[in-house]
């Protein structure tokens, strides 16, 4: 289960207690980050002592890693004109 999930960038953001820096959370957390990256998901993962003690760092870098996915995601439009005759 994700903490926080963007559709439109297939952008993932899980916040991590200590329990996470166990090796089998470790292991667990590396496998579903895989199965996410293969179906187009970035994952952000941030402790949640990072986001306590540094809230503005943290939400720099989640700003950053979507306006590079945003990015991305536009297509650009080609643009078609008919031929008229005259």
């Amino acid at each position: 289960m994700l903490d926080f999930y963007c559709p439109r960038l297939r952008l993932a953001v899980e916040l991590d207690g200590g329990q996470h820096n166990l090796p089998s959370e470790i292991q667990h957390d590396q496998r579903g980050d895989a199965w996410l990256a293969a179906r187009g998901v970035a994952v952000l993962r941030f402790w949640n002592s990072d986001v306590i003690e540094n809230m503005s760092g943290v939400l720099e870098k989640i700003s950053l890693v979507a306006a590079e996915l945003s990015q991305d995601a536009v297509t650009p439009t080609q643009r078609w004109r008919v031929a008229t005759k005259e």
